[in-house]
């Protein structure tokens, strides 16, 4: 009953001015150990500085006692009003859903005005603006966990049930960890289908979400769905949501500044990493060691982590490197991944605008 009264009167008194800014990141992966991950979880605190912050999942590496704690120590001494939901990383063996809640009740559910009892989905109200923080977490018969997400029945009739008692006009923006809306196949979450047809219905335009590690948009059936990039990554952006009387406005902006000591460590180590691709890629083909090819990769490769692709597409494809690469017999997913990040450009994710 108190729920009931607390839920009734938030809805009717809740200020309408909009948020002014909203700071996402999401697999921020803390770990036991000093690691980059670390280092940038912090620096997205310290960036956050009095704005609300979300963050959308793998709060943890492996979601160890310790792992949790050092996340509960750094986020306790921030300035700003944190939400935060799980994700496969921080729900394991080590900790379960109850105690996930537990630990971080005071950045969500102490200020829901409604939760899911099947889940641990919440929902709170941020500056007359409803954000709804969805578990996408699920486990199969067998008790083991689903890396790509599912979403139960019961979830979603919950999600009908909290948005229908908004009140009409109320600004609405759903977030999870595991994407809605599948890119080419990939990682399809199990019951999505049904979830996005719930938000749709009752008016949600916009859903941000992370699992991916890369920085993305698609649009399916009404909804935006914006996945954001992970802070430890080049290029290593957050994510940044404004609210007008007519979108949702979202913005990708650099955690470091272009030619810090991090963003240029961060981008040798992404080329490093993509060189070692393209090498273990062409290792046992008839094109292994060829500098046009791997040059090719790292600049499609580039374009693809830094949003320009859309502009950069008929460049790549008119380069002798994407005929090696289109002939090449390469075993791994590394040549599929590449040659549909180019012939399937993704809109650029920077700037983005999801109609209310």
């Amino acid at each position: 009953m108190k729920r009931c009264i607390l839920f009734l009167f938030l809805l009717l008194f809740a200020p309408v001015a909009m948020a002014e800014e909203l700071l996402l990141s999401t697999d921020l992966h803390i770990s036991v150990t000093d690691t980059v991950q670390n280092a940038a979880a912090l620096d997205v605190l310290e960036r956050s500085g009095n704005r609300t912050l979300l963050l959308l999942g793998d709060l943890t590496n492996n979601g160890r006692t310790e792992e949790h704690a050092q996340l509960l120590s750094w986020m306790s001494a921030s300035d700003g009003r944190i939400y935060v939901l799980p994700g496969n990383h921080d729900l394991t063996g080590r900790t379960s859903p109850e105690q996930f809640r537990t630990l971080y009740h005071a950045y969500g559910w102490e200020d829901a005005i409604a939760a899911d009892t099947a889940s641990l989905s919440y929902a709170v109200m941020e500056d007359g603006l409803c954000l709804l923080m969805l578990d996408t977490n699920g486990w199969n018969p067998e008790k083991k966990q689903v890396l790509s997400g599912q979403v139960e029945e019961a979830m979603i009739s919950w999600v009908r049930d909290t948005l229908q008692q908004l009140p009409e006009g109320t600004p609405m923006i759903a977030c999870g960890h595991h994407p809605l809306i599948p890119y080419e196949g990939n990682d399809t979450t199990r019951g999505a289908e049904e979830l996005v047809r719930a938000l749709v219905e009752n008016g949600v335009r916009m859903y941000l979400c992370g699992h991916r590690h890369s920085n993305y948009t698609l649009q399916a059936d009404g909804l935006r769905q914006v996945a954001v990039g992970v802070p430890w990554s080049y290029p290593a952006l957050l994510g940044n949501v404004h609210v007008t009387e007519a979108a949702y406005l979202y913005d990708a902006v650099p955690l470091y500044p272009t030619g810090s000591t991090e963003d240029t460590e961060l981008r040798e180590a992404a080329a490093q990493m993509a060189e070692k691709m393209a090498e273990g890629a062409l290792r046992d083909t008839s094109y292994a060691g060829n500098a046009e090819a791997i040059a090719w990769f790292l600049h499609a490769f580039a374009a693809s982590t830094e949003g320009r692709m859309q502009e950069e597409s008929g460049k790549l494809l008119a380069q002798p490197g994407y005929v090696c690469w289109q002939k090449a017999e390469v075993r791994s997913a590394v040549k599929p991944w590449i040659l549909s990040v180019v012939e399937n450009p993704m809109e650029n994710y920077h700037h983005i605008e999801a109609l209310r």
